[in-house]
């Protein structure tokens, strides 16, 4: 079950008493009352386009130039305050470094919120009803009000609930741990857009079409952090997180290799959901291997090869910190919305610098040699001289959790494993 609420930053809104002045209380109560009444209003208008992926209109939202501090206000995804609601709201001021100069001049940042309850297992009792643990996680999906840009978004993990009791008691089914309190959220929001290092690098705004219909962009050499923070949901321990500096120019595919792509060079075609505009799965390292073999004997010069992993979650990331470059159900087909099968690329939006699918529809090799360990720094890294297994990342259309796709996600097979669900993008090197 899910309960959604939306965070907007509003300006805070300051009463002014004349000191030493006798104040009417009933008077007063009445201007608290409507200004109250004003304050969900705005929040009301402002709900609908924010979802919308619009900006919040101006006179919705905030006023230009005001004087902070702000507030974060939570109302309901809805829109709609009922009377419980109304004195339920999280009020506290917003911390100095996520004031609107964070973001260049935006006055406004909008979060819309879900609070997950997350299925910790059951215990079965021979004399009472079975219990189940519960743990109660905030999704928070952070956009710039004014145009409703998606920056990226977080989870924060709610308390862990007690242990199973020695002996069932008759009247309860459920242990609940606490949920995530406000303190805790705002420590959460803060630590997500406070990047230690800085984001560079993007397109080039070159763009190549080969042979056999693989579309390619062209990517500056940049810096990123790599990897995850401790708080985010889904995370596993060889995710640390470490920048990374790539000091070479490539190209990446923009979609992953079709079964049409695949056909033109191999003649057989693997996957089990047939379809030309389909990403071809069913696919080990070794075989992905012969077909960039034949590929640059066909197609020569190109130096065709497999992204490495430091440069496969650059461009997954596209300027990003946060989980994935967007919401998932718009950018991903997984379990939850690919119907159990691959569909065909490039119909999911795009990350920031026009690459599709990155996560989810099918996951893809790396050209890295598996370790679990990341250097704390690294400068074009290639992975391991040594191992058995290659690095898969992406997710796929069977990821049932949300935590299995993410910017961040590792995996790992030996190279002449065929998985369902595994494919692959091309790389090429820049001059």
């Amino acid at each position: 079950m899910k309960q959604g609420i939306v965070v907007a930053v509003m300006a805070a809104m300051v009463i002014l008493t004349a000191g030493g002045c006798a104040v009417d209380p009933v008077a007063l109560e009445a201007e608290r009352q409507e200004t109250e009444l004003e304050q969900i209003a705005k929040l009301r208008e402002a709900v609908a386009p924010v979802r919308e992926g619009r900006g919040v209109p101006q006179a919705a939202a905030y006023t230009p130039g005001g004087s902070g501090p702000h507030q974060l206000v939570i109302v309901p995804k809805s829109g709609e305050l009922d009377e419980s609601e109304k004195y339920d709201i999280w009020n506290y001021f917003l911390p100095s470094e996520l004031k609107p100069t964070l973001i260049s001049d935006v006055a406004l940042v909008i979060v819309v919120v879900d609070q997950i309850e997350v299925d910790l297992g059951t215990q079965q009792y021979s004399d009472g009803p079975s219990i189940t643990r519960y743990r109660h996680d905030c999704w928070a999906e952070v956009r710039i009000a004014r145009t409703g840009k998606f920056l990226g978004g977080l989870t924060v993990k709610g308390g862990e609930p007690d242990g199973f009791p020695i002996i069932a008691p008759r009247d309860q089914t459920r242990i609940a741990g606490p949920i995530v309190d406000h303190a805790q959220f705002v420590e959460a929001l803060r630590g997500y857009l406070k990047s230690d290092a800085p984001q560079t690098g993007g397109p080039t705004g070159r763009r190549e079409t080969n042979r056999i219909g693989m579309t390619f962009v062209e990517l500056n050499p940049g810096s990123f952090t790599m990897g995850s923070p401790d708080i985010e949901v889904g995370r596993d321990g060889d995710e640390a997180l470490h920048p990374v500096t790539l000091t070479k120019g490539f190209w990446m595919q923009t979609t992953e290799v079709t079964q049409a792509q695949w056909v033109a060079v191999m003649g057989n075609n693997p996957p089990e959901f047939k379809g030309a505009d389909r990403p071809v799965e069913l696919v080990s390292w070794n075989s992905v291997q012969e077909f960039i073999r034949k590929l640059n004997t066909m197609d020569s010069g190109q130096g065709y090869r497999l992204p490495t992993e430091a440069e496969w979650e650059y461009a997954c990331r596209a300027g990003t910190m946060w989980e994935r470059y967007g919401e998932l159900g718009a950018i991903a087909w997984h379990s939850g919305n690919s119907g159990h099968e691959t569909h065909p690329v490039g119909k999911k939006q795009p990350n920031a610098w026009g690459l599709y699918d990155m996560i989810g529809n099918v996951e893809e090799w790396c050209a890295d040699i598996y370790r679990y360990d990341h250097l704390e720094e690294a400068t074009n890294p290639v992975g391991p001289q040594t191992g058995s297994d290659r690095v898969y990342r992406g997710g796929s259309y069977e990821s049932f959790r949300a935590g299995d796709c993410r910017s961040a996600k590792r995996g790992n097979l030996d190279t002449s494993v065929r998985g369902q669900g595994l494919g692959f993008r091309l790389a090429r090197s820049s001059p």
